[in-house]
């Protein structure tokens, strides 16, 4: 409903309003009060019977999604200054290959 459609309305028809939309937050609220007791109530007897998140997917037949790790990557770059500290290129670019760009190296000198 736009701005100025409401602004047509007598008072009668904005308290009506009012009261729907104060009776559909209310219902909205309490149907959220009701999920947080059945979650927490699941989460009793979860508890009290041993069972972990994993057996609950089991059982309902959800098969848990496979965690994705990113591959390694093998570093670019390796700090002249210091050899244990190298960088793959790829994110945020460490503090000493900025340093080493602003002293005048280039990425050719700092490469593997």
């Amino acid at each position: 409903m736009k701005k100025s459609d409401i602004a047509k309305l007598a008072d009668k028809e904005l308290s009506k309003l009012l009261a729907d939309i104060q009776a559909e937050m209310d219902s909205r609220e309490e149907a959220r009060a009701d999920a947080e007791r059945k979650k927490q109530a699941l989460i009793n007897t979860m508890e009290e019977k041993g069972l972990s998140e994993a057996d609950i997917l089991s059982i309902l037949g959800v098969a848990e999604a496979p965690k994705k790790q990113g591959a390694k990557v093998a570093p670019k770059y390796r700090n002249p200054a210091n050899s244990a500290e190298t960088w793959t290129g790829r994110g945020r670019q460490p503090r000493w290959v900025a340093d080493a760009i602003a002293a005048g190296k280039s990425m050719q000198d700092l490469a593997i």
